[in-house]
């Protein structure tokens, strides 16, 4: 092969190692260290908030509101949501189908996600409640950190400490 020609082999050996090196690991299960893992679909690190989008962008605008959904549900910037969508795996997102088609996205992801985001929310509040001894009805989560009074705690200083609430077969959250 003359020089500067690149065979189709080489082509996908390199595209392969540059699409290995460019994978985003997402949080699955109970979540390891430094991890909370809301559900299948939603994991907070430290510094950001990953949201496993079981749907494609199609032009329809789902990668944007669903992450703005996010952000406002878990009281943290948009910012600091990153969205992957990762490769089919029917079991992790059950029910949901991961087909995108017909506008359906929002309308089939916007419960689960924002029940997961509300569960996560809530844990980190009552993380925070319990390191100050307080009630978790006088925090709030606000911009990325947990506030009460003059009291703050960022994110990321709770996640190990969260306990993620039980729900109901329906989907509330258990007192």
């Amino acid at each position: 092969m003359s020089e500067g020609v690149i065979s189709r082999r080489g082509l996908l050996q390199g595209a392969a190692a540059v699409g290995a090196a460019l994978v985003v690991p997402v949080a699955r299960g109970a979540g390891g260290a430094g991890v909370l893992a809301a559900n299948a679909y939603i994991s907070i690190t430290a510094n950001s908030v990953v949201l496993a989008l079981p749907k494609t962008e199609m032009g329809q605008g789902v990668i944007t509101s669903l992450a703005m959904l996010v952000a406002e549900e878990i009281g943290v910037a948009l910012d600091t949501v990153r969205v992957s969508i990762p490769d089919g795996d029917a079991p992790r997102f059950a029910p949901i189908d991961q087909g995108t088609g017909g506008s359906t996205s929002i309308r089939e992801v916007y419960k689960p996600i924002r029940q997961a985001a509300a569960r996560a929310r809530l844990a980190l509040i009552e993380a925070a409640a319990r390191q100050w001894g307080i009630a978790p009805g006088q925090c709030d989560l606000l911009d990325g950190a947990v506030v009460a009074g003059k009291r703050r705690l960022v994110i990321g200083d709770l996640i190990v400490g969260a306990t993620l609430p039980r729900t109901r077969p329906c989907g509330r959250i258990c007192a």
